[in-house]
C-alpha cells in the first residue's frame, strides 16, 4: 500500500483543515469554560475542561502527522499512519461537547484523507 504522489499535498491540506477546525473548537471550549466558571456551574466546568484537554491533544496529534507527512518521502507506512490517526480522532471527537457541527467537519476531513491514501 503506497501513497499516490499527487494525493500527498491534498492529504496534508485536509489535515490542516481539520486542525484549523480543531483550533476553533478549542477556542469555543475555552470560552464556554470561562462562562461556566463565571457562573460557578460545576457540571459544565468539568465538561468544558475535558473538551479543552481533548482538543489540545487532538491538535498535537494532527500537528505531528502533518509534520511527518511533510518531512517524509512517500512510503508504504504513510497510509497506515493516516488511517490510524483518522480512527483515533474519530473516537476522541465523539467525546467533545463543544461545537458539534465542527466536530463532524474534523472527522470528515480525516476520513477524506484516509480514503485518498488508499486509492
Amino acid at each position: 500500500m503506497t501513497m499516490n504522489k499527487l494525493s500527498k499535498p491534498i492529504v496534508i491540506d485536509l489535515m490542516r483543515q481539520a486542525k484549523e477546525a480543531c483550533e476553533q473548537i478549542l477556542e469555543a471550549a475555552i470560552r464556554e469554560l470561562s462562562l461556566a466558571k463565571s457562573k460557578g456551574d460545576e457540571r459544565n466546568i468539568k465538561s468544558f475542561a475535558h473538551d479543552v484537554e481533548e482538543m489540545k491533544c487532538i491538535i498535537k496529534i494532527a500537528n505531528a502527522v502533518i509534520r511527518d507527512l511533510e518531512a517524509r518521502k512517500i512510503s508504504h507506512c504513510t497510509p497506515i499512519l493516516v488511517h490510524e490517526t483518522a480512527k483515533l480522532i474519530r473516537r476522541r471527537m465523539h467525546m467533545v461537547a463543544a461545537k458539534r457541527s465542527l466536530n463532524n467537519l474534523v472527522i470528515a476531513r480525516f476520513e477524506e484523507a484516509d480514503k485518498l491514501m488508499n486509492l
